[in-house]
């Protein structure tokens, strides 16, 4: 499967456990918007975009394979560091273009 996140766009700040809300679009032809970076116990994690249905959350789109979910977690996350890293100077809720 060639897999490809070709664009992320992320807002960061901190809503109780989230760390940032992103939209990330895959091989140039599929947009995902609400998916969040979320501190867990063991570390961050991506949470993908869900709707609360009688207090539950159900997830409204996800990874079909494990292959996919990695290239996904990997993508946003190692963005999610390297913005870190280079915007230390920068203010919480600041929306990021990381690439196109």
């Amino acid at each position: 499967m060639s897999l490809e996140i070709t664009k992320i766009r992320m807002t960061k700040g901190n809503w109780g456990k989230i760390r940032a809300f992103v939209t990330f679009t895959i091989n140039n032809a599929l947009t995902v918007e609400g998916a969040k970076i979320i501190e867990g116990n063991s570390g961050l994690f991506i949470g993908m975009p869900s709707v609360e249905k009688k207090g539950n959350f159900k997830d409204v789109c996800y990874p079909a394979t494990k292959e996919a979910r990695d290239i996904i977690s990997e993508a946003l996350l190692n963005a999610y560091d390297d913005n870190n890293q280079k915007t230390t100077q920068s203010t919480n809720n600041k929306q990021d273009d990381l690439f196109d």
